[in-house]
């Protein structure tokens, strides 16, 4: 887990903990957060309800204490989910605080923590569809981008043969014909099955890629 730290305020501190895990298919992350406090007093304490409390993230939790030597205690943990942008991209503000509830001229009253996180980005790929293919006839491959301007290279691959269909194209769709040469790869076969992957690009930053089975008919099967 990677940490941000809070300032120190006679002795006592904050930290959060985060780590981060994506969901591609949904464009998000899942971040967990566990937050601890450091007594720098070596001794503190307010075990009455409803007075000293944290927020993390937004939810504020009631929490008595008892620290009867300095070092570094755990409040708590919080799991959030984040949409990341169209292109993968995501940076979001990580904070917490803490009321000890009382004041004191050893304790301080409140602390707190806060980070800006760029997190990891997310690959983003153009999605395809199509339907079963005939070599030797022309067939429309939609083309649809993860983000507005995006390009797209789509390649094949059929047994040993392989080829590039479009190179960095913007638009919506393409027509390919499948070379009736691609039969020689199976040879006691009407149909088999090949890979279309497709890799886009926001200008020449690559947004990621994704393979893609295809559905093949000879030209005689569909005779």
């Amino acid at each position: 887990m990677a940490s941000i730290y809070g300032g120190k305020s006679n002795g006592w501190q904050l930290r959060l903990d985060y780590s981060s895990a994506q969901n591609q298919a949904n464009n998000q992350s899942t971040i967990t957060l566990n937050l601890w406090i450091y007594d720098g007093t070596g001794y503190s304490q307010n075990e009455s309800s409803n007075e000293a409390y944290y927020i993390l993230q937004g939810t504020k939790v009631w929490h008595p204490y008892y620290y009867s030597s300095t070092g570094w205690y755990k409040l708590g943990s919080k799991t959030i989910t984040v949409d990341h942008n169209s292109d993968g991209s995501k940076t979001v503000t990580l904070s917490a605080s803490w009321d000890c509830g009382f004041d004191s001229s050893y304790t301080p009253r409140t602390l707190s923590v806060s980070g800006s996180v760029t997190l990891p980005t997310i690959p983003r790929a153009a999605t395809l569809s199509y339907g079963a293919m005939t070599m030797g006839t022309a067939a429309t491959i939609k083309i649809t981008p993860p983000v507005s301007g995006a390009t797209s290279t789509i390649t094949y691959k059929f047994g040993s043969a392989s080829g590039t269909i479009v190179t960095k194209t913007s638009a919506a769709s393409v027509r390919w014909t499948p070379p009736k040469s691609l039969a020689a790869q199976i040879p006691n076969s009407a149909s088999g099955t090949g890979t279309l992957t497709v890799e886009t690009y926001s200008g020449s930053t690559k947004l990621g890629s994704r393979a893609y089975t295809c559905l093949l008919y000879t030209s005689d099967a569909a005779d």
